[in-house]
């Protein structure tokens, strides 16, 4: 049974994590009472029995509230604008902007989400730094190239989507917003992300304008204290022999 709106759900977070960071952003945002649980993954805290009450999948962002336990981090945010009343500024107020919501989403999935994050972003930047040169092999430049030709297609339908739009659904924030930029910005370990994003204009403005989002800063502090380390971890691999 789900806790009462008078019980603050407790959602537990990795601010390294992007949806971990998509999840926290919209709380900011849309001032929704949650208490945030550290829960590490590079020190184990998701192997630990008491989380794995929570999800025994081990994965962050996961939630609790009373006795209903959740976890993925779209349906955690859709339970949470359900609870407080705001999900049709999320996820749309009209059937043409949930329709929207819900196409972004999906694409979102086969497309930023897999291709710049978990084809490119995690095997060159985050995998290495969690788990050591030991256990990751650093891709050759050809391979490099060839997953970077593989978000390309992404970042081209990205522009096309925010043509003529100041966000993904028009004129403000929707939760395709938070879940798709935290992919993108999760890149500013790499020097190079300026030049790889700078084919896109469309896009550039449009995270131009969610990092000068309050929210957004908030949202992203714990992995702003993070990567001055990830980025030396990177130039030292980028720079061996």
């Amino acid at each position: 049974m789900a806790g009462s709106i008078a019980e603050s759900p407790i959602v537990f977070h990795d601010p390294t994590s992007e949806p971990c960071r998509s999840v926290h952003w919209l709380c900011v945002e849309a001032r929704l009472p949650v208490r945030l649980r550290a829960t590490w993954l590079a020190r184990g805290d998701h192997r630990q029995p008491d989380f794995l009450k929570v999800n025994p999948r081990h994965q962050v962002p996961a939630m609790r509230h009373g006795e209903l336990c959740l976890s993925e981090s779209q349906a955690i945010m859709s339970y949470l604008c359900e609870l407080y009343g705001v999900k049709d500024q999320w996820f749309g107020a009209t059937l043409e902007e949930r329709a929207r919501v819900a196409m972004l989403l999906s694409w979102h999935h086969h497309a930023v989400r897999k291709h710049v994050m978990l084809l490119h972003n995690l095997p060159l930047y985050y995998v290495p730094f969690y788990h050591g040169e030991a256990k990751t092999a650093r891709p050759s430049a050809e391979a490099v190239q060839a997953l970077r030709e593989g978000f390309r297609e992404s970042l081209q339908q990205l522009e096309a989507f925010l043509h003529g739009r100041e966000y993904l659904i028009g004129g403000r924030l929707s939760v395709a917003d938070v879940v798709i930029a935290p992919d993108l910005t999760a890149m500013d370990i790499d020097p190079e992300a300026p030049a790889l994003l700078a084919p896109y204009p469309g896009v550039c403005g449009w995270l131009a304008r969610l990092r000068g989002l309050h929210s957004f800063q908030r949202a992203h502090e714990g992995l702003e204290l993070a990567l001055p380390a990830m980025r030396q971890h990177l130039l030292s691999r980028t720079n061996e022999p």
